[in-house]
């Protein structure tokens, strides 16, 4: 069994919002997850597309391809850096009064140059985090933007 780490949370937007917070990239350069982020190849969010993220911490650039997409509810992406080869997949399930849970799980394998071994799971769970954490907030904004035109 791979090594798994698992974050979710409840936010107050519909699925549909949900999805489009996650599309929003530019959620990681504003949370400090890293200085860019862009398409490299294909059309955002199709199968095959390819996107790279320059990271902070550690320095590097991870590469990611899209391998299932089926909006709003679910995206699975393979992430490579540092040796490393993380899966992710991410669910978006509509609650109960207008709120979305969203769940992400990252698998991973491979064995690191740059970092030791016993740092690895916490630089994935770091990084996890404060991605998960950057969706709850963009979330919550639209949340709140969406209050403000009624």
């Amino acid at each position: 069994m791979l090594p798994r780490i698992e974050y979710s949370a409840t936010v107050p937007v519909s699925v549909d919002e949900a999805f489009l917070a996650f599309q929003d990239l530019t959620r990681h350069v504003r949370s400090g997850l890293c200085t860019d982020v862009s398409w490299i190849e294909g059309k955002p969010w199709e199968v095959g597309s390819r996107l790279q993220y320059s990271l902070i911490q550690p320095r590097t650039t991870l590469s990611s391809v899209v391998i299932a997409c089926n909006p709003p509810y679910s995206i699975s992406l393979l992430h490579h850096a540092l040796g490393i080869t993380t899966e992710e997949h991410i669910t978006i399930t509509a609650q109960i009064g207008s709120r979305t849970r969203i769940r992400m799980t990252f698998e991973f394998v491979g064995e690191s140059q740059e970092l030791p071994s016993d740092s690895i799971r916490e630089t994935i769970s770091r990084i996890g985090k404060a991605a998960m954490d950057s969706l709850v907030e963009s979330c919550q904004r639209r949340q709140s933007g969406s209050a403000g035109k009624k």
